[in-house]
């Protein structure tokens, strides 16, 4: 249709990054559930499935460690995109993949996504909310994202009866990429709130009992992550 055009300029940025978080999260559990069938399709041995379960976890966790001083650098919408570009190559290359690396490959891009739309997103919600509002706003952002990631699983079980394994990641990556292209467009991401900060000191924040939870929450998130990773490799061999 001439002249139609779709802008996002006035959508609330924070619902922005709700529904972005919920895009980037479907993913999330697929490759780990399908690990039976990469295992018999690409007939892995126990070396390659385990490349292909940590490898793309190390290259998450160094893009993590490196994406906060890059919003530093360049601010939370470049990327925030390159986020969501990298769900979308990652969901293209597992798709056409016929050879372990190609595999390899497609889940590490998955991988990077995450950390690349958390810190970015984030990073923007801070900017637009405070107190309560910020507290309030953050719990929709995790739903939303459970939402994605639940909704991908769902959706599964259905392709795996019906078709073929692959559509899990091909009916998300026009979504994604579309999604991508009105982020790159949306002038409202880009506006920055000045607030005032109060100062602080950092011994306010890295209290005894506060480090003592971090440990406690990073021993949880280990243990959790390496049940949900490793169970269904675990299954076959």
């Amino acid at each position: 249709m001439p002249g139609f055009e779709v802008s996002l300029d006035k959508v609330n940025p924070v619902w922005l990054m709700n529904i972005s978080h919920m895009l980037i999260e479907v993913y999330l559990f697929i490759h780990i559930s399908l690990m039976p069938l990469f295992i018999k399709n690409f007939n892995l041995s126990i070396f390659e499935v385990s490349v292909v379960v940590t490898g793309p976890r190390i290259f998450s966790l160094i893009t993590s460690l490196v994406s906060g001083a890059l919003i530093d650098k360049f601010g939370a919408k470049p990327l925030l995109i390159l986020g969501m570009f990298s769900q979308a190559l990652g969901g293209i290359l597992v798709y056409i993949s016929r050879d372990v690396l190609s595999l390899f490959l497609g889940i590490t891009f998955i991988n990077i996504a995450s950390p690349l739309y958390h810190n970015s997103g984030l990073s923007t919600i801070s900017r637009f909310l405070d107190g309560k509002k910020l507290n309030g706003m953050l719990g929709v952002h995790n739903a939303l994202g459970s939402l994605g990631s639940a909704t991908g699983l769902f959706l599964l079980p259905i392709i795996l009866i019906y078709g073929d394994w692959r559509l899990a990641y091909l009916i998300w990556i026009p979504p994604i990429l579309t999604w991508a292209i009105l982020l790159s467009r949306a002038k409202s991401i880009d506006t920055k709130i000045d607030r005032k900060r109060p100062d602080f000191s950092m011994n306010l924040i890295f209290t005894k009992n506060f480090v003592n939870f971090l440990l406690a929450l990073s021993l949880s998130f280990a243990a959790s992550t390496t049940l949900t990773t490793y169970i269904t490799s675990y299954l076959v061999f």
